[in-house]
């Protein structure tokens, strides 16, 4: 029986969901998490695994194994030899003391069997261990408990970068005094108030909060500056909501900008 308890905990860059005992194989888990609009979980750092175990503990899987995104490659059963789900080189491993190790005799080295155990799969928080592919079951030999999988949802890096470059022109036009005053002129004191609110909106459309934004009088010295300011706002705001409604940010993007409004607060009120 197919159960699909799920839950989820995150750390500062992904969050994982845990799904027990579901029974699918590696690729299966795979199509499963692109189905749901994620990724099987990759883990890159210390802060990460911790996030990974608390999961599992969160799911009650501490007796049960789950699929991850991880590949062995190569000839040899190295801890090092691992890459994540496009193929790159990993430099933070998390396996068990005893492995990867090969069991059942089908060693990485006999790539022509189908049965190497050439994927990753953590069983509570022992840590990783390489495993047959295939396999659909927890425990070392078929048993009555079915493998699991974990998802992870990041932010996309482009997204986070493009927002970010929006952002800079944004805020540093606050540092020429001249125009941090012409702002306050316009009575732009409850932005930051403003800048909450859209991002507590899930997605929702803002044209009405974009198209409140107060004029700007671009004449004079700061003409140019104010309007690289201007579009800065709406270049932020377009891009946040195009990606949010696409389903490529998430909570973490949105702690990030929550950061942003802070520094913009700070900014205004200075």
């Amino acid at each position: 029986m197919k159960l699909g308890l799920f839950f989820s905990a995150a750390s500062a860059s992904v969050t994982y969901t845990a799904f027990k005992e579901t029974g699918l194989t590696r690729d299966q888990a795979a199509d499963d998490c692109k189905n749901k609009g994620l990724r099987l979980a990759n883990v890159y750092s210390e802060e990460e695994q911790f996030a990974l175990n608390q999961v599992i503990t969160d799911v009650d899987g501490l007796e049960r194994a789950f699929w991850l995104g991880m590949r062995e490659v190569g000839e040899t059963a190295d801890k090092e030899n691992v890459t994540d789900m496009d193929g790159n080189a990993l430099d933070f491993f998390g396996w068990r003391d005893d492995q990867p190790s090969n069991q059942m005799n089908h060693p990485n080295d006999k790539h022509t069997t189908g049965l190497n155990e050439d994927c990753v799969r953590q069983k509570g928080h022992e840590g990783w261990n390489d495993a047959i592919c295939t396999r659909t079951w927890s425990g070392a030999k078929k048993d009555n408990i079915l493998m699991g999988h974990i998802c992870e949802d990041r932010p996309s890096s482009a997204a986070v970068e493009e927002l970010d470059s929006h952002f800079q022109i944004w805020a540093n036009a606050f540092t020429n005094a001249n125009i941090a005053a012409r702002w306050e002129e316009n009575k732009f004191k409850g932005f930051s108030l403003r800048l909450k609110r859209i991002l507590k909106s899930n997605c929702a459309d803002t044209s009405a909060d974009l198209a409140s934004m107060p004029a700007v009088d671009t004449d004079g010295d700061a003409a140019e500056e104010l309007s690289k300011m201007v579009q800065g706002y709406k270049d932020f705001f377009a891009t946040y909501f195009w990606n949010c409604r696409s389903g490529r940010l998430n909570e973490n993007l949105n702690t990030k900008m929550e950061l942003w409004a802070e520094i913009l607060t700070g900014k205004i009120q200075a």
